[in-house]
């Protein structure tokens, strides 16, 4: 029982369901999105499907360091805010040491991905993410938007991996711009949730000085920043559906429409009427489900196309 309850602990700790989607996305943007584009022009992938995995395990491990380093940093005010990550079982001085090991396996792993410039690649996206992740959790955080635009910008990074370290995948055009596209919407995604995060944890931030947007303005300006980012997405959705006549496709222009844009417009004007730590939770939560249901698009277009 007690294996059990640690292992269940350090999926806490390294928050397993947001890692999930993470490897998800990865795995929809090289086989539905990447692979068949290539294919349809005659052309192999640079990544061989082995390679892909390891760079894949690569960024799960940056993504599960960077969560346990930021629990660490954040134990006080979570504290503070009643949120329980998992440290109370796993323990400092583990977690520290869980922390190194990911780390330096992430930046290994990354190394020997390929050869020539996709290791270079690999390697230079890895170990960047790896440092910005640790100044995030230490010191970016604590200034007002830099650490919510230094997350989304990453979270964006890691869904383009898949084309960026791949050169037959990065010289296609077609698949630059789809890839892109779902990067700038996972980026938009990423930067309100973290700006809605900021304010259900405004409590504890502010108790320990640590300077996010709710802190600084308030929460209700803080949530219509975020209302308006969502919105922005939402936008840029319709314009692309507008550009190539999506509805022509029925099956996933009504995806598109019922699971990813009504949701979207709901979260916006929930957020304008939002006051309480709970309602921001669920808020949070509600955005995390529009970002899986956006990078399940991927999968749908396939499948219909």
């Amino acid at each position: 029982m007690k294996i059990f309850q640690t292992v269940f602990s350090l999926f806490r700790l390294v928050r397993i369901g947001n890692l999930i989607m993470l490897c998800g996305a990865m795995l929809l943007s090289r086989h539905m999105l990447i692979l068949p584009i290539l294919e349809l022009n005659g052309l192999d992938s640079a990544l061989s499907h082995s390679k892909f995995n390891l760079l894949t395990l690569a960024v799960v491990l940056t993504a599960a360091s960077g969560y346990i380093i930021n629990n660490l940093m954040d134990m006080e005010t979570d504290r503070v805010n009643g949120k329980e990550r998992g440290l109370e079982k796993i323990g400092q001085r583990n977690a520290r040491l869980i922390y190194f090991i990911f780390t330096i396996a992430a930046v290994v792993i990354a190394f020997i991905v390929g050869d020539g410039s996709i290791k270079s690649r690999a390697f230079l996206a890895t170990a960047v993410s790896c440092g910005l992740l640790y100044f995030y959790a230490v010191d970016y955080k604590r200034i007002p938007v830099l650490g919510n635009v230094v997350v989304s910008v990453l979270t964006a990074f890691a869904v383009a991996m898949p084309m960026f370290c791949d050169e037959a995948a990065s010289n296609n055009e077609p698949i630059r711009i789809f890839v892109i596209g779902y990067a700038v919407f996972a980026f938009l995604l990423s930067l309100a949730r973290e700006i809605i995060k900021s304010c259900e944890d405004m409590k504890g931030d502010a108790a320990c000085g640590i300077r996010t947007l709710a802190v600084v303005a308030g929460t209700r300006v803080a949530a219509i920043v975020a209302a308006v980012v969502g919105l922005i997405g939402f936008s840029l959705i319709g314009t692309v559906q507008y550009i190539t006549a999506q509805w022509e496709s029925p099956i996933s222009f009504y995806f598109v429409c019922s699971l990813v844009q009504l949701p979207l417009v709901v979260m916006c004007i929930l957020l304008f009427r939002a006051r309480t730590k709970k309602a921001f939770g669920r808020l949070s939560s509600l955005n995390k489900i529009i970002m899986a249901m956006g990078l399940l698009t991927m999968a749908v277009f396939y499948l219909t196309a």
